[in-house]
């Protein structure tokens, strides 16, 4: 489960003009969901009690993907052992540095890569040692160790740079393996050497592009941390019901030498403690340091109403006390019943963008799959693409790589890659969550320039203090067309729902184009600061539709936000019945024919979800419904 919260996926990652001859094996995704330092942060390191003789420290996370040159010249990777570090680990010895074997592409039997080792108290010097080595490129990511002749002896105050340079044999080569994950301090773990020319190797630091570089250190002391994690990140949900457990998601690293195989946990609720203490063994151990893994602790709350305060503390990791239990609280709804939660799938897109058609074939197929009606997707495109809008800019600060999409603004989906395989993933937890609210729309009404549309929220519990907004989204069938820039052709990313049988460039229709939103954080004074449970809050706002093309293949979505800045639940609609729309086909009366529902452009709706605006047909008889 460990890589599923990495987001492994293709996208394009911005770069600067000085490294534009970088390039990536196996593009990916630059996220890692341990950002929350505050309620998060692990406690400092404790003494241990125990040592072993020697451990591999490392400053990155299990490895993701490689980096090589697009060019003639050398590359190199490097990481620091700071003063705090060996302040921390002074008279240890290091005995060995291990590298992640880095890989080749389209080559059956790739050399072995000769690289340069070497440690400084600068980077760009070899002034403390130098050693040469091969990287065995067919075990690509699996560490590889190189003893060092001589021990290097850690000394207070005296930071450390550990690293190596190649010049590969092709630009087919990839050495420099790397973590692709966001780090609390990119000070130390992510530079990167590059030499295109007689000049000297140009060390720059990319942890915010690809991570930290996958390389470690064999320490020998007395000194070995034991029974050691880190939390780097967790979820608690927003809503849960009061009748059966709920699952808090902590993602947990160790930094021990020893193996973490399971912790203890208590419960708080509102301050109060749970009796009792639970143990959980861990999905996979953790046996290697900073290797992490995604654990979910079962938590009950009888407690009904809004804003509950949990606490979830780690007591005990192995059995073993910990001095300062590391905590991990947050806030949630809990009721007794609720309503279903839509998915509302903001993608960030583009023509220009050849890994794009990733996310059209992953919404496609998600849609296809559940036509409940439940799903709602925004295709919100940016950069030199014709379907820009600027109302949509505040997603940007959501979603940094393309395709990315956020589902319902949740950060604990984090911004993911739009592939049919996350989405059902997503999709697939969804269906056991539930929300504390419900938006139904009852009309909606077009003229040149906007929609007006109607309808109410309501609410499974009563609420004080409450801050919900409303977002109205219009939206685009069948625009274009559009060239669209496609990296699948031919085959080099594999099988993409035959994207990698087409052009380089595709002559594209595109669905659910985000045309307006009116306001992207929503708009306050429909619903009330203090809310009741079941009353009915009515809405009416406005969307701007200038923008549209062809009102025949316009629709619209209604987002309910939350304080968070979190989608709390929507409802999708089409607008009036417009003239050249097939409508279905009728059938000859009868009171026993089957009931069937289309939306307004003549589709048939499978499941139809609550507050649609539909035509029932039975028999020959049709009507529109709000179902």
């Amino acid at each position: 489960m460990r890589k599923s919260l990495l987001s492994l996926a293709i996208s394009m990652i911005a770069l600067s003009s000085s490294a534009q001859e970088l390039v990536l094996s196996q593009p990916a995704t630059l996220g890692f969901p341990a950002s929350n330092t505050t309620t998060f942060k692990a406690p400092a390191m404790r003494a241990a009690t125990e040592n072993p003789s020697e451990f591999d420290f490392c400053l990155c996370y299990p490895p993701v993907t490689s980096l090589g040159l697009n060019t003639t010249g050398s590359i190199g990777g490097a990481m620091q052992l700071d003063n705090a570090t060996v302040t921390h680990y002074a008279g240890a010895k290091v005995t060995a540095i291990l590298i992640a074997n880095g890989s080749a592409q389209n080559i059956a039997n790739p050399k072995p890569q000769p690289i340069t080792l070497f440690s400084a108290t600068e980077l760009g010097k070899t002034d403390v040692m130098t050693m040469e080595g091969n990287m065995d490129l067919k075990d690509s990511y699996a560490y590889k160790e190189y003893p060092l002749e001589t021990p290097i002896t850690l000394e207070a105050g005296k930071p450390l740079w550990f690293g190596f340079t190649c010049t590969p044999v092709g630009t087919s080569y990839y050495p420099l393996v790397l973590d692709m994950s966001l780090h609390d301090s990119t000070d130390q773990g992510g530079y990167v050497g590059v030499k295109t020319s007689n000049a000297a190797m140009s060390w720059n630091n990319y942890a915010s592009n690809y991570g930290f570089t996958c390389i470690k250190v064999r320490l020998e002391t007395e000194n070995a941390p034991l029974n050691e994690i880190a939390i780097l990140g967790g979820s608690i949900p927003q809503t849960a019901s009061s009748t059966s457990p709920f699952d808090v998601n902590v993602i947990l690293a160790s930094k021990s030498a020893n193996t973490i195989e399971n912790v203890d946990y208590t419960v708080s609720i509102n301050g109060t403690q749970q009796e009792g203490e639970s143990n959980i063994s861990l999905p996979a151990p953790l046996t290697s340091y900073n290797d992490y893994e995604v654990i979910s602790l079962p938590v009950q709350c009888a407690t009904e109403g809004a804003d509950v305060k949990v606490e979830v503390n780690i007591t005990k990791v192995n059995g073993s006390a910990c001095t300062n239990p590391y905590k991990i609280s947050g806030t949630l709804n809990v009721l007794d019943g609720g309503f279903k939660k839509a998915m509302v799938i903001e993608e960030g897109t583009g023509t220009w963008c050849g890994f794009c058609p990733r996310g059209i074939v992953g919404i496609e197929t998600i849609c296809k799959a559940h036509p409940d009606g439940n799903i709602i997707p925004i295709a919100v495109h940016n950069g030199n693409d014709p379907m820009v809008t600027a109302s949509y800019s505040g997603l940007w600060s959501y979603i940094q790589s393309f395709p990315g999409a956020m589902i319902n603004r949740d950060s604990t989906f984090g911004a993911i890659d739009p592939n049919a395989d996350k989405l059902e993933s997503v999709y697939q937890q969804l269906q056991s969550a539930i929300s504390v609210a419900n938006v139904v729309v009852t009309e909606i009404t077009e003229d040149t320039d906007s929609a007006t549309i109607s309808g109410y929220a309501t609410f499974a519990i009563d609420i004080e203090k409450s801050n919900y907004k409303i977002a109205c989204v219009a939206m685009e069938d069948h625009v274009g067309p559009y060239a669209q820039l496609n990296s699948f052709a031919g085959g080099s990313y594999g099988a993409m729902a035959g994207w990698e049988k087409k052009s380089s460039r595709v002559t594209t229709y595109y669905e659910d184009v985000a045309r307006e939103i009116n306001n992207f954080n929503g708009i306050t004074g429909f619903i009330p600061t203090n809310i009741t449970k079941g009353e009915q809050y009515p809405f009416t706002s406005k969307v701007c539709v200038k923008t549209v093309k062809n009102m025949d293949y316009c629709h619209y979505a209604v987002l309910l936000i939350n304080k968070s800045g979190v989608i709390e639940n929507a409802a999708a609609a089409d607008g009036p019945a417009k003239t050249g729309i097939e409508q279905p086909e009728m059938t000859e009366s009868a009171a026993d024919a089957p009931v069937r529902y289309f939306n307004l452009q003549g589709r048939e709706v499978a499941a139809p979800a609550e507050g649609q605006l539909l035509i029932k047909l039975q028999g020959s008889r049709s009507e529109k419904i709000i179902f």
